[in-house]
């Protein structure tokens, strides 16, 4: 039994080191964004409520499309305005930690159910929608997928093979 608790004892400190070591490795994590809505975003110039983006394309899975409901209320003002935002972002996934990054952010379009929104009021989703970094869990993104969405066609086609089985004729006499 002595023996055995002096390995024990010798191969505790190196376990140890080797387990901390693989610690010190690791990189530091991405932060992601839980997939929960309504977001409220307060803001200097004044509050931004995001609802759940609606997915209209995913272009080869490298340009992303999508409707953003937002609600925007200015700092100090009572009327609230309430429209959408048509948002495409370019995504990179990384499949390992099954992460979309989406960068490149670009407004395509706002619609306000008031009419022309002010310089304050754009500002104020720009920075909400275009401005922070963004990391959205890969799951989240398909399952937001629309139904009639389809997933595009690889460069390599695969070969038609005949499945059909080849016809086979029987003869009892010899064929003269």
């Amino acid at each position: 039994m002595p023996k055995t608790n002096n390995i024990f004892a010798l191969l505790l400190p190196f376990l140890l080191a080797c387990a901390f070591s693989v610690l010190a490795q690791t990189e530091e994590p991405i932060l992601v964004q839980s997939a929960d809505y309504l977001r409220v975003v307060e803001l200097d110039g004044g509050t931004v409520t995001i609802h759940h983006p609606t997915i209209e394309d995913w272009k080869d899975f490298k340009t992303l499309s999508a409707w953003v409901a937002v609600e925007v209320l200015e700092k100090d003002a009572e009327q609230k305005w309430i429209g959408s935002v048509l948002v495409e972002v370019q995504s990179d996934i990384d499949f390992d930690e099954r992460i979309v990054v989406l960068h490149d952010r670009v407004i395509q379009e706002q619609n306000f159910s008031q009419g022309a929104p002010s310089e304050q009021i754009k500002a104020l989703v720009e920075e909400v929608v275009i401005r922070r970094p963004r990391s959205v869990l890969l799951d989240v993104l398909l399952r937001a997928l629309p139904e009639d969405f389809e997933i595009p066609r690889q460069g390599k086609t695969t070969p038609e093979i005949n499945f059909d089985p080849p016809h086979i004729v029987v003869s009892t006499t010899p064929r003269h």
